[in-house]
């Protein structure tokens, strides 16, 4: 059986992924309290390679005592030890200065809901989605902060999304209600199997060096497969939906942040915008299927040329986790794959015609996000998202560069519904200051420091772009 859950690591060993470690050890050191001083004296906190490829969701330094604040996130983070839940606390009063962080399969610092935070004298490197990340804070100070170099792995995001769904197949494989339960004649014990033997294999030749043999793991690239960033202010809560449009009461913090001496360089990746299957064309409210953990159902991958399903065992995960779901009656995790789409994909039938053609079950293709549903918003050097009185000066971000141009697989001539209403691949641009629904913004000596190459292999770059709701800006 699976071990008890963990009342000092709530979610860590419990396979019903609830609590703030339902994804593991996701920092080298949470800040949970107010009043905290990190010097680092000149060291350096990074990930070994061996537990970058292990702990692929995963920040240096976490200002909180979880990832996500309350009813966010692709699990329940609001732990629930001895019957009781542990609310969500971020971090108040608190500097960060004098050292490097380093290696890191998510950010350098991440933060929801914090004040009074100042980060002062770092540099930060080799991080594969933001070097800074702080989500609703107030009244904060980034000084003389170095950001550059983006790490590469050599897995892209699939890898993280089985090593997460091994939970739920444990969790099915030991109920009794749901354990002989198959999908296409497997159960869990026999899709677990096949995908540990997937994962033991890549994170071999990860040690070793050597090439990734599994193609749905293997980065056949030279960056990321998602967007980076080098520095975020967002209101309260993940960065994951599309640009904010208009800051409503309902979003709180990005208030009186100044950043000063900030050098910015190497924000690169190549991010490619996937296919998903969603249950309305509408992209303001998409509703993508994915798997248990918030993975999409990657339909370009897990189909022939007929359009049958061929699948791996990272999908074989996800559709027996929604077909026990569904016939037991029980939320397993977030998946959202409906019954039909496991029908069609045990029925040895052409996706076309059974759910997009058929005239009955009104399912949609969709572009424009990544392997998690993230709407993707390119590679930006600054974004700045619902902020309010934010000042900056003396910033130089150089050499922003997108190099992904693709939104999936043209799939039989079905060709995906944009995410945005300009028709733009947004996950292909590249953006040195991103401003959107901000008021009072003043930028000193930035402009002219907004360097070139920030390019990408379409076309579409800006050095500075401001989006919707706007107002109180001066960039000079």
């Amino acid at each position: 059986m699976p071990p008890a859950n963990s009342t000092r690591y709530p979610g860590m060993f419990g396979h019903t992924l609830k609590g703030p470690y339902s994804l593991g050890f996701f920092a080298a050191m949470t800040i949970e309290c107010d009043d905290v001083i990190i010097d680092l004296n000149g060291h350096t906190i990074k990930q070994s390679v061996a537990h970058n490829i292990h702990q692929r969701f995963y920040a240096n330094i976490e200002l909180a005592n979880s990832p996500f604040i309350d009813m966010t996130g692709p699990a329940d983070f609001i732990a629930d030890v001895n019957g009781k839940d542990v609310p969500f606390r971020g971090a108040k009063r608190c500097l960060i200065h004098n050292g490097t962080l380093g290696l890191s399969a998510h950010h350098g610092i991440h933060g929801n809901g914090t004040e009074n935070i100042i980060i002062n004298n770092l540099k930060i490197e080799k991080f594969e989605v933001a070097g800074i990340a702080l989500n609703g804070t107030i009244n904060s100070i980034i000084n003389e902060v170095n950001i550059d170099t983006i790490h590469v792995p050599k897995v892209i995001s699939t890898f993280s999304q089985a090593r997460f769904i091994r939970d739920f197949l444990l969790f099915i494989a030991y109920n009794p209600g749901m354990q002989n339960y198959t999908f296409n004649s497997q159960n869990a014990a026999a899709i677990l199997a096949a995908l540990d033997d997937d994962i033991k294999t890549t994170i071999q030749e990860v040690n070793d060096g050597s090439v990734i043999s599994n193609e749905y793991f293997k980065n056949n690239t030279n960056g990321y497969d998602g967007n980076v960033y080098g520095m975020v202010f967002n209101v309260n809560g993940p960065v994951v939906g599309s640009l904010l449009s208009e800051k409503t009461t309902s979003h709180t913090g990005c208030i009186d942040i100044h950043v000063n001496r900030i050098t910015i360089d190497g924000i690169k990746s190549f991010p490619k915008e996937i296919i998903g299957v969603s249950t309305t064309s509408n992209p303001t409210t998409l509703k993508v299927q994915t798997g248990p953990i918030g993975g999409v159902l990657k339909l370009e991958e897990i189909i022939d040329m007929s359009g049958k399903y061929i699948g791996n065992p990272l999908s074989n995960a996800q559709m027996l986790i929604a077909k026990v779901g569904h016939a037991t009656n029980h939320a397993i995790g977030t998946s959202s794959i409906t019954p039909e789409v496991v029908s069609w994909a045990e029925a040895d039938a052409n996706f076309f015609d059974t759910l997009i053609d058929d005239g009955v079950n009104d399912l949609f293709l969709i572009g424009g996000i990544d392997s998690m549903a993230h709407h993707m918003k390119g590679n930006v050097g600054i974004l700045l998202s619902g902020g309010e009185r934010i000042s900056g000066t003396d910033i130089s971000i150089t050499d922003v560069h997108s190099e992904g141009t693709l939104v999936g697989e043209n799939l039989d001539g079905n060709i995906p519904t944009p995410t945005n209403t300009d028709n733009i691949l947004e996950g292909s641009k590249a953006t040195g200051i991103l401003l959107t629904a901000c008021d009072g913004v003043y930028l000193k000596n930035t402009e002219n420091t907004v360097e070139t190459p920030i390019l990408d292999n379409n076309g579409i770059v800006h050095k500075i772009e401001i989006r919707s709701n706007n107002k109180n800006l001066k960039i000079q």
